[in-house]
């Protein structure tokens, strides 16, 4: 019995003022054990040799490279937006124009994407320094292989784009205009992507390692630092201008859904739970809001109490809500901790 044929997969590559490290990663493309359909690059109107370096890559490269025509600025995530848009394969992996990816990235991603029926996959990075010594490891909240059903996660948890490989009907079912902000600023690429995917399909979280993330000595040194004692603080600390702005796209993430249900009628039923589950999210968000704003220690337990009614009816069992319920009862119920 003769093997199915794995769907092909494009990469995305979004590049600006790249030209310094750009040859070594096209280079770890085309050294995988498995090449992609295609390489589309989208260049942000780099002054520097970028697009020379891509021009030479692309006359001897062992698959198709097409470097789009130049364009407006759009910057970072519309650039990678863009490049993934004009992407013709069914899988589609984003890559960052100075890491390097490890030999086997492109067949492990593909073969556990499809073995899990997944939208989107996501793996771990190895940090490097500058001169690509590993320096440490991120997990992004990846504990090991598993996967996970639509609306298990929350958005903002993970989702590195350099590290993803996910459905290509994902670009083209919500128009990227319609992303809205988060944490005040233009929704990310990645995140965007992820959003959705998570909505609308499984996840597949790979423990391995298959990309070399390139950041000065310095920089991994701050990541390191600050998101140990980010956690730290993040117990102790209710961040109120944080949750309003999570509430208010998690508001418009289910406008998003209810527009997409009236769009398609294929998705319009994962569409459906998506838009109701984030007026959940949005309502606990709120329900908290009103908690750790009340003075009286009366309200605010008869709020904590709402609260967790609330919290627990949503499906899925205590993985994310048992620490916020334990914050909201020391940090809320007794005024303990900092708010901000």
């Amino acid at each position: 019995m003769s093997v199915p044929e794995l769907p092909a997969v494009s990469v995305a590559m979004a590049t600006y003022k790249g030209a310094r490290h750009l040859r070594e990663q096209l280079d770890s493309i085309a050294a995988q054990t498995e090449l992609p359909a295609e390489l589309v690059i989208s260049d942000d109107n780099s002054p520097d040799d970028t697009i020379a370096v891509a021009e030479e890559f692309a006359r001897t490269a062992p698959f198709e490279v097409r470097i789009l025509p130049p364009h407006e600025r759009f910057g970072f995530s519309d650039n990678f937006l863009h490049a993934a848009e004009q992407c013709r394969s069914p899988l589609v992996m984003f890559c960052d124009q100075d890491d390097v990816w490890l030999p086997t990235k492109l067949t492990t991603s593909r073969q556990r994407l499809i073995a899990d029926d997944s939208h989107i996959l996501l793996h771990t990075l190895t940090l490097t320094d500058e001169t690509m010594q590993p320096v440490g490891h991120l997990s992004q909240g990846i504990e090991r292989n598993a996967v996970f059903e639509p609306l298990d996660f929350e958005p903002f948890l993970c989702g590195y784009g350099n590290t993803m490989m996910f459905r290509r009907e994902l670009l083209h079912l919500v128009p990227r205009t319609e992303r809205p902000p988060a944490d005040g600023r233009v929704l990310s690429h990645d995140t965007w992507i992820y959003t959705l995917a998570a909505a609308l399909g499984r996840v597949t979280h790979l423990a391995d390692s298959l990309i070399l993330y390139r950041r000065d000595g310095g920089n991994v040194s701050q990541l390191d630092n600050r998101s140990h004692r980010q956690r730290l603080v993040d117990l102790a600390t209710f961040d109120q201008q944080r949750h309003l702005d999570h509430a208010r796209f998690d508001h418009e993430m289910a406008a998003v859904f209810d527009r997409l249900c009236e769009r398609s009628a294929s998705w319009a039923e994962r569409a459906s739970r998506a838009a109701k589950r984030y007026r959940e999210r949005e309502q606990t968000l709120r329900l908290r809001l009103d908690l750790f704003g009340s003075r009286s220690p009366v309200t605010r337990w008869r709020s904590f109490r709402t609260l967790q009614r609330e919290r627990f009816a949503i499906p899925g069992g205590w993985r994310g809500k048992a620490l916020p319920a334990a914050k909201d009862f020391a940090l809320g119920v007794f005024g303990l901790g900092w708010r901000r």
